[in-house]
Parts: structure tokens; sequence; C-alpha cells
């Protein structure tokens, strides 16, 4: 069972990404966050497996968080927005995620995107 924590300011988005996550049974989404000030405290408290991290949050970005992320054992970081600029992946690789989704691709690519993250 792959732990997932959620993380994007866009409730509706975040609220349709949790449901399509949960409709799989080897999918738990573990918590959700609107902001990375909020989702860096419950990922030291969860553990999460998998950290879906939108990159234009409000204060502290996306980016920014994954970087302190990192050096968390076993969580791995997937950046994802809207839109697959090669400015937005280079800085999702720079930023240390492990991955890059573009929001609009997200249904047909997200699931085998976390198990080949999860995998690596």
């Amino acid at each position: 069972m792959t732990s997932i924590l959620v993380v994007d300011d866009h409730q509706p988005f975040r609220e349709a990404l949790v449901s399509f996550l949960n409709g799989f049974e080897d999918i738990r989404v573990i918590g959700v966050a609107e902001d990375a000030e909020t989702a860096l405290p419950l990922i030291d408290q969860l553990h999460p497996e998998v950290v879906l991290m939108d990159v234009l949050l409000p204060g502290m970005s996306g980016f920014d968080a994954s970087r302190r992320i990192r050096p968390t054992a076993g969580t791995r970081v997937i950046t994802m927005s809207f839109g697959s600029s090669r400015q937005m992946v280079e800085e999702s690789h720079r930023s240390g995620a492990a991955a890059y989704l573009a929001k609009e691709t997200a249904a047909e690519g997200l699931i085998a995107l976390v198990k080949t993250v999860v995998a690596s």
C-alpha cells in the first residue's frame, strides 16, 4: 500500500485528486494540505511514501518545500502544475523532486508515475 500526502491550494482540484487516488486499492491518501507550511510538519508526522506537491503555492513554493523534504528518508516528491514547460521540469529536478507531472495529464499518468517513483 502506497501512502500519499496531497498538497495543493486549489480545493476542488485537491478534493478531486484525493477522490481519484482513493479509488485504487493499493494507494492510501494519508493526509492533505493547502500549503507547504502545513505540509512539512505533516510529512514529519505521517511519513508518506509520496508527496504530490503543487509548485505554485501561497507562501513557500512547492519547489522550495521539495528542497526541504528531500533529506526525509523514504519520502519522494512529485511536483505538479499546469503545463510542462522545460523550465518547470528543470526546476523540479533541481529541487530534488523525483518527478514532475503536468496536472492536465494527471489522471492518465499519475498512478503509473507514483508506482515508478516508489519503485526507484
